[in-house]
Order: C-alpha cells, then sequence, then structure tokens
C-alpha cells in the first residue's frame, strides 16, 4: 500500500495523494502538526461519516503505524479514524476492488479491514494513556458482529491487567457490548 498511486485513489473531494505524508504525522511529537494530519484524514478519507474510496486504502496504514509505534503519541486520532472508517457509510454504488479481485461495497470493505486486526488492538487496552485506552475500547465495542456473540468480551476477558483504572475501561466496555 506503501507504494501504491495515491493520486489515481478518490479522496472526499479530490485525489489521495496527500494520504501517505498525513498518515505519517499522526505520530509526530509536534500536537499541531498531528491535529493538522488528523484534520486532513479526517475531512478527506472519511467526512460527516461517509467514507471516500481512499478510507479503504489507509486502513493498512494505519494498522503499520500502530505495530511501528513506540510510544502512545498520537495513537489516540489512529483509534478515531479507525472508528470512524469501521462505522462509516457508502453509497451503496461505491465499491472497492480487494486484493483477490472481488468488487465489494465499500461500506462493508472498510469494516471488514478494520475488523480483521481486534487482536492487535489489544495490545493498546493496557496502554498508559487513558485516551488511547478508550479509544481502543469504542474500535472493539463497535466492531462488536451479531454473528460473533460474544467475540469481542472473550477477546477483552483475555487482556491481563490489575491496574483497576484499566479493568474499570474494560468493565465499561463490556457493559456497552
Amino acid at each position: 500500500m506503501l507504494g501504491m498511486e495515491w493520486a489515481g485513489i478518490r479522496s472526499a473531494e479530490s485525489s489521495a495523494e496527500f494520504v501517505p505524508a498525513a498518515v505519517a504525522n499522526l505520530l509526530d511529537e509536534d500536537f499541531r502538526t498531528r491535529d493538522d494530519a488528523y484534520a486532513s484524514l479526517d475531512n478527506g478519507v472519511v467526512q460527516d461519516g461517509r467514507l471516500s474510496e481512499a478510507a479503504y486504502y489507509v486502513v493498512p496504514l494505519l494498522i503499520d503505524l500502530l505495530e511501528r509505534a513506540t510510544s502512545d503519541t498520537g495513537k489516540d486520532l489512529v483509534y478515531d479514524l479507525l472508528y470512524e472508517i469501521g462505522n462509516g457509510w457508502a453509497d451503496d454504488v461505491d465499491h472497492v476492488t480487494l486484493p483477490d479481485g472481488s468488487a465489494v461495497p465499500l461500506g462493508i470493505a472498510c469494516r471488514r479491514a478494520v475488523r480483521d486486526h481486534v487482536r492487535l488492538y489489544l495490545r493498546d487496552v493496557t496502554a498508559t494513556d487513558a485516551t488511547v485506552r478508550r479509544r481502543v475500547l469504542d474500535v472493539l465495542v463497535s466492531m462488536n458482529e451479531p454473528d460473533r456473540p460474544g467475540e469481542i468480551q472473550r477477546l477483552l476477558g483475555e487482556v491481563a491487567t490489575t491496574d483497576s483504572l484499566v479493568l474499570a475501561d474494560i468493565a465499561q466496555a463490556n457493559r456497552d457490548l
């Protein structure tokens, strides 16, 4: 996904050429740089809940950020975007072509792309930053599927911690399920 032609992918109002640089800036040490990057992605990839074609293609970049992150700085923004993409909507005519060549409705493809990584998100359930922890729990709760009853609760039950704040956040997430 890093070597793809972003200029040929649609964002909310134009091409998605800005996406790789904006994603890279989500974990920047400078708050303003992170905030500007988030705003451009929030307005360009998913705007008021409506998904652009770029939304599907940005998920692997966000996952890569989470896998490589060495601190909690900016992760809350990454999880906010994952939440928006996983819970966004698209018109019925909007489809995306998956790597296997099949065309899938954009909203379904985005939800699956976000949901495919729930196990990765679990490591941030115990984040020291309470905002990151709550954002990841929001994503996990939103990925609960009727055809997989209790899966998210089981995964949250696997989190090993004695931290009372983390346990309280997990208990709240379980109530939200």
